[in-house]
């Protein structure tokens, strides 16, 4: 919950009133300890590839797991690709990052933005060149920064983070 924590402090220093009401969560293991302040309608226990695709929103914050393509089953490639595919064409070496960055915007609303932590394979794997033409042609803004791997404790890969801007 340390994202939606920092996306509320935000939106209360900017002036938005009952930040937490607004604040949405959907994760296969929500954890409310530290999010007591977030309705607990507001957070969703599902995959995310189940999530509603009719829920849109005006921003997205996000850290996708970084899961390795090998790692992941070719049945749960074939639903990832499926849920997707209408947006943006993955090719099979894609890490599970991919397909939720690629998820994810399509909860954006017209104009939306999306913040994400990604691994550094963003900027420099093969399979990420579709993403990044596809998402240069589908925002208005991309802003990168580069970190490095000790960034956050206990990562062991250099990380980016990204936020795209003015979706459509």
């Amino acid at each position: 919950g340390s994202l939606l924590l920092a996306v509320a402090k935000a939106l209360a220093e900017g002036g938005v009133s009952n930040p937490n009401d607004i604040i949405f969560g959907c994760d296969k293991q929500p954890v409310n300890g530290h999010l007591t302040l977030v309705p607990k309608s507001n957070l969703v226990k599902s995959d995310f590839f189940d999530y509603p695709p009719d829920r849109k929103f005006d921003a997205v914050v996000m850290n996708p797991p970084y899961v390795r393509h090998h790692l992941i089953s070719e049945t749960k490639k074939k639903v990832y690709q499926k849920t997707i595919n209408h947006l943006c064409q993955l090719i099979g070496k894609a890490d599970l990052w991919a397909y939720f960055l690629v998820k994810a915007v399509s909860h954006l609303n017209f104009g939306g933005s999306i913040a994400a932590i990604l691994p550094w394979s963003f900027l420099q794997a093969d399979y990420a060149i579709p993403i990044r033409q596809w998402l240069t042609k589908s925002f208005g803004q991309i802003q990168v920064l580069a970190l490095g791997a000790d960034f956050f404790d206990k990562a062991e890969e250099r990380i980016v983070l990204i936020w795209l801007k003015e979706y459509g």
